[in-house]
């Protein structure tokens, strides 16, 4: 895993260098994937290594808002849960509040910082992240991720299902600017 402390995207390649890192690390992962993040659109790649990590037993648990400033956000990161749940993804919504932290943690490394998992964040905007290696800030930043969670809503398939279909289709709609959101 990548060890440099900060880590800053500020040009197109070192943008992609950043995401295939991302998806090895994903693709490393062996005990546990935690994200939490207020704008989750994955692209195909992400989402299929989130996926597989699941398949191999790793732990794989997502941390999104149940309302987001970007009114529109829920309902087409929504559009991925029935995919990430029937793969065994775990998907909890907050509801205490508006949702903006962004953190990571694969196994004994973690990243803590401004990007988020979608296209936008990931190869267009400047972006800087702080990687937390330190056993003890790792444990933090699960530790606080159990707290978050506590004021959240686990998200199970039955619940996707009662979604609202309008809502479901204005996601679909939004999606179709996938690679700006």
């Amino acid at each position: 895993f990548h060890k440099s402390a900060f880590r800053i995207n500020d040009s197109r390649l070192l943008r992609r260098q950043l995401y295939r890192q991302l998806l090895k690390n994903l693709s490393l992962a062996e005990r546990r994937i935690v994200i939490t993040t207020p704008y989750f659109v994955p692209e195909p790649r992400l989402l299929r290594r989130l996926k597989k990590a699941a398949s191999r037993g790793v732990d794989v648990s997502i941390l999104l808002p149940a309302e987001s400033d970007v009114f529109f956000m829920p309902w087409v990161s929504a559009l991925f849960y029935h995919e990430l749940l029937t793969a065994d993804v775990k998907i909890y919504e907050y509801t205490a509040g508006i949702l903006h932290a962004k953190s990571l943690l694969i196994d004994n490394w973690g990243m803590i910082g401004s990007t988020n998992f979608n296209s936008r964040s990931i190869f267009h905007d400047l972006e800087i992240d702080y990687v937390i290696s330190r056993q003890e800030s790792l444990d933090s930043l699960q530790s606080q991720f159990e707290i978050d969670i506590k004021q959240a809503n686990q998200i199970e398939i039955n619940d996707f299902q009662k979604r609202n279909p309008i809502l479901k289709f204005l996601g679909r709609l939004a999606l179709f600017l996938r690679y700006w959101l």
